[in-house]
């Protein structure tokens, strides 16, 4: 991933990675630096997809944390299957109550999840079955 003014600096531990990415046709969303000092510039935002033609990312030039924030916009479009025993779910936000969502993920045992797991995969699974619950 060699130099010039638009590419992105790739640690060389990484690069595997990011060609593999770049192979599949995922892309990095946000491309230009979100970390700012008096002596660097980092990208430290790594979002990528493989559907980037229906995106829209930005760096909002704000000065309220170390970095500058990101933002993505994408457009959802729904298709209606033919096949009628394939199913879709999407979630409703029409009825959605922030304050109910953040007081139950904020009910979670984690300790409890954590002490009775064997392992990072185990600690995952349980965490995305409580949570689909909500």
């Amino acid at each position: 991933m060699g130099g010039g003014e638009n590419s992105l600096a790739v640690p060389t531990f990484l690069s595997g990675i990011v060609d593999m990415l770049h192979s599949n046709n995922v892309l990095p969303i946000i491309t230009k630096p979100t970390r700012i000092t008096n002596y660097t510039a980092t990208l430290i935002d790594h979002i990528y997809s493989n559907n980037t033609n229906q995106m829209i990312s930005g760096i909002a030039t704000i000065d309220i944390s170390d970095h500058l924030p990101s933002t993505i916009s994408s457009v959802l479009l729904i298709y209606q299957y033919k096949n009628k025993k394939s199913k879709r779910f999407l979630r409703d936000y029409r009825q959605f109550d922030s304050e109910l969502y953040l007081q139950e993920i904020k009910a979670i045992d984690r300790n409890t999840i954590y002490i009775e797991s064997n392992g990072l995969n185990e600690i995952a699974a349980k965490t995305m079955s409580i949570l689909q619950l909500i």
